[in-house]
């Protein structure tokens, strides 16, 4: 079915203008760097956890089921040790926990590159 309100925007051969061959390749070439930057705006407004992670254990299910409030659970860490830092179960750095204010802080001590 044709359209009939639809125009006919074709013209004639030599009515267009030649285009340069460096317009073209310029115009490519900043293709992939406009949508990097694009790209990097999106990823600076996404939000992921960090996990400062103190230490884990592995317990049997039927301990975890006994757990009570109070009890103590040994960590294999020092008071002093280093945190691990950590995004989508991966480790991304080092800290170490400082007080601010009253709060419990990280000090970044080393990343991961």
């Amino acid at each position: 079915m044709v359209d009939e309100k639809a125009k006919d925007i074709s013209m004639p051969a030599d009515e267009l203008a030649p285009v340069e061959s460096q317009e073209v390749a310029a115009a490519t070439a900043a293709e992939p760097a406009q949508k990097a930057a694009e790209g990097q705006g999106l990823l600076q407004s996404i939000q992921v956890p960090l996990v400062v992670e103190l230490g884990r254990v592995s317990l049997p299910v039927m301990s975890v089921g006994d757990l009570k409030s109070g009890q103590i659970i040994e960590l294999s860490r020092l008071p002093g040790d280093a945190v691990d830092l950590v995004v989508g179960g991966k480790s991304v750095g080092r800290g170490e926990l400082v007080e601010i204010e009253g709060e419990i802080g990280v000090r970044i001590i080393s990343l991961v590159k």
